[in-house]
């Protein structure tokens, strides 16, 4: 079968339809220092936005490709809606060999479909090759990847250049591996492989074969890129010797950030599929206005603008602060925060931007006037790793504005701020247990300390905290473990949590392995970590798929609650009375508001509450599956909204 089935034949074999022909200016040898965010164009290569088909060409300043190892590392799971019998999805690794090879161009992938992973191998030229099928190599339990999950393509070379082996495989999350060796295409009616060298490939995440399309209801993690010899750097126009013509045919809803670092022997690029952004909201009480910040994606430059809702006087205001200040655009996946700063009585956010070196930076935006600082570059701070979270808070007691990442090296950073004195880094936090990959963070501050919560690579919530006027430094506690074990975190689980003045609790939310919502509760009364299966004891139904969480205080009736998105695309919400053992209840807040338009299953969630009106409300916003955000406030009952 054919990766790409064209309209016309040549010796029996399909080629490249009009129209299937990179167009744009094509690459030089040496990558060219660009703004590499989300769909931002990295290179002067293109002139759309990365995604589906269409991603970054990767060379080796413009010389043979070798020991070519390509995985895709799943960070939430990939769910794709069956938009083709079978359903599925293909990871294709296409690539160009020198100009004026009879093989043309050179295709290399995995494909999930009707519960299988298979194998293939197709070498495009004018005589028709021998490509040796699509053989079955793992049964799955159903199509979903589930976060935790690797799929690799991996080549050997020749001393030549020449590919001359090629290894699939499959890690589930469990660890366990399953491999397919395939042998070379060969020569019409001959044993004898082809030998292809390879000097310039992209990555395409894109339907199974012949011209499919999938679409992905939730899915996202991070491509790694690595050769034995050189450095990869996307082009920037073409290498003279090596035919960059092709694309494939096979599309999707999927997205590409940009390469990172710029060049290197080893390059990460993040993957989401679809976009539904990140959410954030903060009361401005000094503006005297409700605020909601959505990255989303600015559809005339493809690139992932922050956007400002702002509610006041009554009406909702909307601004893209991107374009408005030239600031820069977010990187895929980048995640958003924003609070009051209390100390000068002004609004922040925050979120990751990558520089002209390909380091991604925490960029921040302060004031009315929204003033731009790269921080990590202010602070002559680690670069913060693709995927990290972000955590952040005033801690009044100490006079000092933190902000928590995710550093390259997988450990929390801390950049703090404090009046007469600049941005910068604590390295103290690189001695405590590292994160995983793109792990989510939570914290914040409570009666005497500052808290920051992670997770590690173990499915352990991990707790950094220190005393805000002792300053003893910091300490770790694996709260999993702490007071007795507690059920592991899924893989790639959101966190949420607040810290209850009323009730003396510290109480942080994750999604466990068996979708259920769990609380880690700490007492100030007894100093014990507690487990509570939230969902188990509300009767709430399971969290779905790639779902965010969101927890806050309900200020205008004392009670705490949590969010959720489940398996019908309903935001569900679990609530208790602010006291030291909460008892949780349920409710469907989509049915409750009158079934407003439903969530995507990935959808980013916030909650704050809205001190704009008397009284004032409770409220709730989330991207619905038409890409706009919607809100969802309460005043004794839940309403429908959009700001």
């Amino acid at each position: 079968m054919k990766r790409n089935n064209g309209n016309s034949e040549i010796g029996g074999r399909e080629t490249r339809p009009k129209g299937a022909r990179r167009s744009s200016v094509r690459c030089t040898g040496a990558a060219i220092p660009a703004f590499l965010g989300l769909l931002a164009l990295a290179t002067a290569a293109h002139s759309n936005p990365l995604g589906s088909n269409i991603n970054n060409i990767l060379i080796n300043d413009c010389q043979n490709i070798d020991g070519l190892n390509v995985s895709l590392h799943v960070t939430q799971d990939m769910v794709e809606t069956a938009s083709q019998p079978g359903g599925g999805f293909a990871m294709q690794l296409n690539a160009s060999p020198p100009a004026g090879n009879p093989v043309f161009w050179l295709q290399y992938g995995i494909i999930i479909q009707n519960d299988q992973a298979r194998g293939f191998i197709q070498y495009w030229d004018n005589a028709g090759v021998n490509n040796n099928g699509e053989p079955v190599f793992l049964s799955l339990p159903s199509g979903t990847i589930a976060a935790g999950s690797v799929l690799k393509i991996a080549l050997t070379n020749d001393s030549h250049g020449n590919v001359t082996g090629t290894t699939f495989s499959v890690t589930d999350n469990a660890g366990k591996t399953s491999t397919l060796q395939m042998p070379m295409p060969t020569y019409p009616n001959t044993t004898t492989p082809v030998l292809v060298p390879i000097e310039a490939f992209q990555v395409d995440i894109v339907g199974p074969i012949n011209w499919e399309n999938s679409t992905f209801s939730s899915g996202a993690g991070y491509l790694t890129y690595s050769i034995a010899n050189g450095q990869l750097s996307v082009q920037g126009v073409s290498c003279t010797n090596a035919d960059e013509a092709y694309w494939t045919g096979e599309t999707s809803n999927s997205l590409y950030g940009g390469i990172n670092p710029a060049a290197g022997s080893t390059v990460t690029q993040p993957v989401g599929t679809p976009l539904s952004g990140a959410l954030t909201s903060l009361m401005d009480q000094s503006g005297r206005a409700l605020q909601v910040y959505h990255l989303g994606r600015n559809s005339a430059t493809g690139n992932l603008d922050l956007y400002q809702y702002a509610f006041h006087n009554g009406n909702w205001q909307v601004l893209d602060v991107t374009t408005a200040k030239g600031i820069p655009g977010a990187v895929l996946g980048s995640p958003v925060l924003s609070y009051e700063n209390t100390i000068y009585n002004a609004p922040e956010a925050f979120y990751l931007a990558v520089n002209s070196a390909g380091s991604v930076q925490v960029e921040q935006l302060w004031g009315e006037n929204w003033a731009p600082n790269s921080l990590t570059s202010l602070a002559n701070a680690q670069p913060a790793a693709l995927g990290s979270g972000l955590v952040g808070y005033i801690d009044s007691i100490a006079g000092t504005d933190n902000v928590f990442y995710q550093g390259t090296d997988r450990h929390v950073h801390l950049l703090t701020w404090s009046p007469g004195k600049p941005w910068k880094q604590d390295t103290t936090l690189v001695n405590t247990p590292a994160a995983a990959f793109a792990s989510a963070m939570t914290g914040h501050m409570s009666a005497e300390s500052e808290e920051v919560f992670y997770l590690g690579a173990n499915q352990h919530v991990y707790e950094l905290w220190r005393w805000s006027k002792k300053f003893d430094g910091w300490h770790s506690v694996d709260v999993t473990l702490a007071n007795g074990s507690k059920p592991l975190a899924a893989i790639g689980s959101p966190l949420a949590g607040f810290y209850d003045a009323k009730a003396g609790t510290d109480a942080v939310f994750y999604v466990g392995t068996d979708q259920h919502v769990h609380e880690l509760l700490f007492s100030d009364s007894d100093s014990r970590w507690e487990g509570i299966d939230a969902t188990s004891r509300s009767e709430a139904p399971s969290v779905g798929t790639g779902s965010a969480l969101a927890a806050h205080l309900n200020t205008t009736v004392a009670s705490q609650e949590v969010f959720f998105v489940d398996a019908n695309q309903n935001v569900q919400e679990l609530w208790s009375w602010s006291t030291a053992a909460p008892e949780w209840h349920s409710s469907d807040v989509s049915m409750a508001a009158g079934d407003p338009t439903q969530a995507t299953a990935g959808s980013p969630l916030t909650a704050d509450i809205n001190a704009t009106v008397s009284p004032a409300t409770d409220e709730l916003y989330y991207v619905g599956v038409d890409g706009l955000v919607h809100e969802m406030w309460w005043n004794g009952s839940w309403h429908p909204g959009t700001p």
